[in-house]
């Protein structure tokens, strides 16, 4: 999982905090080349992945609909009882940002 600092203040800091933190769920890289050696990918191949999913994000940004090519359109958090939705992903992601990044597992 990837997030930045919009997605990380999206979801919200405190609830961020305590699995980056406290549950030591996620790393953090200074940049996109920072994260590729740290994650053992090509540096191309990352810029490539983050290229196509910023572009995936400016479709959803154009149609609330779109889904990218894994049929995955958006995830959203609710608040106040459901009376709020807080739009987490997608979010792009500037290659010379700070990235963290957690590793799924089922």
């Amino acid at each position: 999982m990837l997030m930045n600092n919009q997605s990380a203040d999206a979801f919200g800091r405190p609830a961020f905090n305590f699995y980056a933190t406290i549950k030591g769920f996620f790393k953090k890289a200074e940049n996109l080349e920072a994260l590729a050696r740290e994650i053992g990918c090509p540096v191309d191949q990352l810029q490539k992945t983050i290229y196509d999913y910023n572009g995936f994000a400016d479709e959803r940004a154009k149609d609330e609909d779109f889904r990218d090519p894994f049929g995955k359109s958006r995830f959203l958090l609710s608040k106040l009882f459901k009376l709020l939705f807080l739009e987490i992903f997608p979010v792009k992601f500037d290659p010379n940002e700070p990235f963290f990044y957690a590793q799924i597992t089922p």
